[in-house]
């Protein structure tokens, strides 16, 4: 399955503090399916032990992409390609802070690299609807992928 890709405002791409944003994460497709980091069950993080999408905190003065395409990497150990990107849209946390959400695709030839890394207790690759649908998926990631289906 190929999604389509919308216009990614190009504020995604500008580093520097005058971009304000705390985090970043990244839905990765594989032809179809999810990728998703079941996150440690330990109590001093947010979600212990849901289903998670990539991504995290923002370093320095990096990008939205350079922060969600980085931690993808130190995740899962993709690389991701600004051409991978579908859709992107900046959010307010439940802190006030910002936030930055993409979608990208890569096909499966792309996917050799994929491993858990140092964080999260699995990876897996699941459907868009078993995502959607997951009692321990993380809701705001699960309320932001719905954002994009609405608009494909």
């Amino acid at each position: 399955m190929v999604f389509s890709t919308s216009e990614i405002p190009s504020i995604a791409f500008e580093s520097g503090g005058h971009i304000r944003f705390v985090g970043a994460k990244v839905a990765v497709f594989v032809d179809s399916q999810l990728v998703s980091l079941l996150r440690d069950d330990v109590e001093r993080i947010p979600w212990p032990g849901h289903w998670d999408v990539l991504g995290g905190g923002r370093e320095g003065d990096e990008s939205p992409w350079d922060c969600a395409k980085r931690e993808a990497h130190e995740e899962s150990g993709l690389v991701l390609l600004r051409q991978d990107i579908l859709w992107a849209k900046a959010y307010v946390n439940s802190r006030g802070k910002g936030v930055w959400f993409f979608v990208a695709q890569i096909d499966e030839a792309r996917a050799v690299d994929l491993a858990l890394q140092d964080e999260g207790q699995a990876i897996a690759l699941m459907s868009l609807d078993g995502y959607l649908s997951h009692a321990k998926a993380v809701p705001q990631f699960q309320q932001r992928l719905g954002d994009w289906v609405a608009g494909l």
